[in-house]
């Protein structure tokens, strides 16, 4: 959780670095992405990764009640 914490505080001067758009082709389509819509993904993949990991500790380790 802290290592998360930090890395979405420090993640914050990546943003001013980029350039104001970017050109970010998928699957044959090219979408036009700010800064901020990247730090987005950055971030909610970090937090959603972390989630995913509290909740299977809970449902997997013998600490907790589930098992």
């Amino acid at each position: 959780m802290i290592s998360s914490t930090i890395m979405t505080v420090m993640l914050v001067p990546a943003v001013f670095v980029l350039p104001s758009t970017a050109n970010i082709t998928f699957a044959g389509t090219t979408y036009v992405v700010t800064p901020f819509i990247l730090y987005m993904c950055v971030i909610l993949g970090l937090w959603t990764g972390l989630i995913i990991g509290y909740v299977t500790e809970y449902y997997t380790s013998n600490k907790y009640k589930p098992v």
